[in-house]
C-alpha cells in the first residue's frame, strides 16, 4: 500500500510544476494577446493621424489651387478689381442691404398700425439682427487683422 502512495506522490509531485507551466503559459498568451491588441490599436491611431494629415494637405492644396486661379490676371482691369471685392459686396448686399429693406418695410408696416416710431424700431432691430451684424462686422475686421498679422505688418 505504501508503494501505491508513493507512487501517487511521485505522480502529484510531477504533476504540480507542469499544472504551474501551463497556467504560465496562458498566461504568457493573454499577455500576448494583449500586447497584440494594443499594437493594433496604435496602428490605427497612426493610420488615423496619417489620413487626417492628408485631409490637411489636400484641403491645403484646395485653397492654394483657388489663390492661385483667383490671382490669375483676366486682363480686364475692372474685372480684377472687383475679384478682390465680390465676398463683401456679396455679404454687404445680402445681409446688409436686403435685411435693412426687410426691417424698413415691416417698420412701416408696424407705424402704420399704430406703434410709436422709435418702439417699433427698438422692436424690429432686437439681439439677434445685432449679433448677425456684429458677426459680419468681427468676421470681415478679423480676416483684416490676421491678414496683417501674418504678413508681419
Amino acid at each position: 500500500m505504501l508503494e501505491i502512495l508513493s507512487m501517487l506522490g511521485g505522480f502529484l509531485g510531477s504533476a504540480v510544476p507542469e499544472a504551474f507551466k501551463l497556467f504560465r503559459e496562458r498566461e504568457d498568451r493573454k499577455h500576448e494577446l494583449r500586447m497584440m491588441d494594443r499594437q493594433v490599436e496604435a496602428a490605427k491611431m497612426v493610420h488615423t493621424q496619417k489620413l487626417e494629415a492628408l485631409d490637411i494637405e489636400a484641403d491645403i492644396r484646395e485653397s492654394e489651387a483657388l489663390l492661385k486661379h483667383s490671382a490669375r490676371p483676366t486682363g480686364v482691369r475692372w474685372i480684377e478689381g472687383l475679384n478682390g471685392f465680390i465676398r463683401p459686396l456679396v455679404t454687404i448686399y445680402y445681409v446688409l442691404v436686403l435685411n435693412s429693406a426687410v426691417k424698413v418695410s415691416q417698420w412701416f408696416i408696424v407705424t402704420d398700425q399704430g406703434a410709436p416710431w422709435d418702439e417699433a424700431l427698438v422692436a424690429l432691430w432686437g439681439p439677434d439682427e445685432r449679433m448677425i451684424l456684429m458677426a459680419i462686422l468681427g468676421f470681415w475686421f478679423g480676416q483684416r487683422q490676421f491678414r496683417h498679422r501674418m504678413k508681419g505688418t
